[in-house]
């Protein structure tokens, strides 16, 4: 397994978790003041001050033991793809993207050659029907 592939994930991950922190939400006074016309200017806001009703930003951290799970050869396997799919929905805060997505209908072809087919005609119309009758009549004759 390619070491480059579980760093790069996590990395992705604590990227995409530190990206999607919640935005500042408006203050009371820009809320108030969209088209209206003030005759002093607006104060900036001091630094690392927030107004008291604002959520704090959340930050969302997932752990897991590697992330082999979705590398190219075990994203199909048990679920990881929708894991996957279900820890960047989250990470994003994106929480109506976390779903058990329906299985792809696979091609499911089955490719015989003209004697392969032959011969499951033979099994399926005479040798299984006729061993079935020569059991029968061999229990008829011993029973009789």
């Amino acid at each position: 397994m390619n070491k480059v592939t579980p760093l790069f994930m996590v990395l992705l991950l604590v990227l995409l978790s530190a990206c999607t922190a919640a935005p500042a939400q408006p203050t009371e006074q820009q809320q108030t003041s969209g088209s209206a016309a003030t005759s002093a200017p607006e104060q900036p806001a001091a630094a690392g001050a927030s107004p008291p009703d604002a959520k704090p930003a959340e930050t969302r951290v997932v752990v897991m033991g590697d992330a082999d799970f979705a590398s190219n050869v075990a994203l199909n396997i048990s679920g990881n793809r929708d894991f996957f799919m279900n820890v960047v929905g989250w990470l994003s805060q994106q929480e109506n993207l976390i779903a058990i997505r329906p299985k792809e209908a696979g091609d499911s072809r089955l490719t015989l050659t003209n004697d392969q087919a032959r011969r499951i005609a033979w099994l399926a119309l005479f040798i299984l029907p006729g061993a079935i009758l020569a059991m029968g009549i061999r229990t008829w004759w011993r029973r009789r």
